[in-house]
């Protein structure tokens, strides 16, 4: 199995440890395909959750899982990682008749946000370089609302990178969850369902 597939494996239960305190680990499942049908669209994203327990989750957002992307150098047996850094960012600049560089984080962000806008719901990319720590994706205007229920995310070390329309923030994947709590997940998904949010 590859690192990918463990990390889609291993995220899932460790959501599912988060929602329920510890009392199940099993809620949450990597998804298995990328079907997307009207009648389904809770299950957009690479979660899905068959349980009626811990369904606010999937309905308040839609999470994608995105690990590994290192490849070996031409002709050597040397591994060198897809640019994920955010600084590559900065070199970039279009010109005339050269090819449009893509960057991993950019086209990721934007796959997971053509997901949520379809099942309307917040955008989650939760990500994992090789060698490196999982890391969680959000747009800046989401945490903001987030704050105004569990106060300042206040992050020893984060990341904010703007390109295009797009202003999200990186953090470490354990803080992120420190901070953010199940009960207000949980009333946000409610206020969402009842049309009293707007995402």
């Amino acid at each position: 199995m590859g690192k990918g597939q463990d990390f889609e494996r291993l995220i899932p239960k460790e959501l599912s440890d988060w929602f329920t305190g510890g009392k199940r680990s099993d809620l949450y499942w990597r998804k298995r395909t990328r079907h997307r049908r009207d009648s389904n669209k809770f299950q957009l994203g690479d979660i899905i959750c068959e349980s009626s327990e811990g369904q606010e989750l999937l309905q308040l957002f839609s999470i994608e899982l995105k690990a590994g992307y290192s490849k070996n150098r031409k002709g050597t047996k040397a591994v060198k990682n897809i640019p994920w850094d955010v600084l590559d960012l900065l070199d970039y600049t279009k010109r005339k008749n050269q090819k449009v560089k893509h960057f991993v984080l950019i086209d990721f962000w934007e796959q997971t946000v053509r997901d949520a806008e379809l099942a309307s719901r917040i955008p989650m990319l939760i990500f994992k370089r090789d060698y490196h720590v999982p890391v969680v994706a959000m747009d800046v205007k989401h945490i903001r609302l987030f704050e105004e229920y569990l106060g300042l995310l206040c992050p020893e070390y984060a990341i904010v990178v703007s390109f295009g329309e797009h202003t999200i923030q990186l953090i470490r994947k354990e803080i992120f969850f420190e901070w953010l709590t199940p009960d207000v997940v949980c009333l946000l998904a409610k206020k969402l369902r009842n049309k009293e949010l707007n995402v």
